[in-house]
């Protein structure tokens, strides 16, 4: 990825941090972090960047609009969701939801079901393989958003299904893979990063015990005397 380039995935993590920090504290400086999220957000509302498939793009380089990759997508658009209704015109509320509707709209229509019943979505539209672990936590969380912030086509997404693909991810001994049991060619472990981020799910708003647990379980195999690596030791 090229330096000094806006992506959507970064730029969705820090307006959710943001936007907890200002709904949580009283003492935020909540008028400049709304106007920052709007002009994060609306340079990807815009439908002009808007890739085949009807995504977010995965970010505002003219190339990338050609990927149409699910995870950042999803993030970002349940963050537009959830700013809407601070946006400073109805206008630009209106974009946001539009553009967070279209990618809704295009991960149900692009999503797969598991041997077991779950949603999940491969990489991209233009890729035959699942997210990892801290990829598919990006559209767990981003889906969830959206619908936890009353977005227009909730309806259409089967929400238990779509957490119930983070189960998929644990070995026969309760420890955490990087990508799902049923994807093939592919027998990793999690690395750092997703243990990482399982944890953050794990925690969040909608507490995933059992993910929690997982994690915690997988995560003294990462430990060595230098602190902790990146795949287990």
């Amino acid at each position: 990825n090229p330096v000094n380039t806006s992506y959507a995935i970064s730029t969705g993590i820090v307006v959710d941090a943001l936007l907890t920090w200002m709904e949580a504290s009283s003492t935020a400086p909540a008028d400049e972090i709304k106007a920052v999220v709007e002009q994060a957000l609306t340079a990807y509302a815009d439908p002009r960047v808007q890739t085949p498939a009807g995504l977010v793009p995965y970010s505002l380089r003219e190339p990338d609009r050609s990927y149409d990759t699910f995870n950042s997508a999803a993030y970002i658009a349940g963050q537009m969701q959830r700013f809407a209704k601070y946006a400073s015109s109805p206008e630009i509320a209106g974009r946001l939801e539009d553009a967070a509707d279209a990618t809704m709209s295009s991960l149900i229509a692009n999503h797969q079901e598991s041997p077991g019943g779950a949603w999940f979505w491969r990489y991209s539209v233009q890729e035959n393989v699942a997210n990892d672990l801290a990829h598919a936590s990006y559209i767990v969380d981003g889906v969830q958003t959206y619908i936890r912030e009353g977005g227009a086509v909730s309806s259409g997404v089967a929400s238990p299904a779509v957490s119930a693909h983070l189960g998929e991810f644990a070995d026969d001994h309760g420890r955490l893979r990087g990508w799902p049991t049923f994807q093939e060619n592919i027998d990793a472990p999690a690395r750092l990063y997703d243990l990482g981020m399982a944890l953050v799910f794990g925690c969040s708003s909608e507490p995933r015990p059992q993910l929690e647990e997982q994690a915690k379980k997988t995560i003294p195999l990462h430990r060595s005397d230098g602190g902790f690596s990146r795949y287990p030791v």
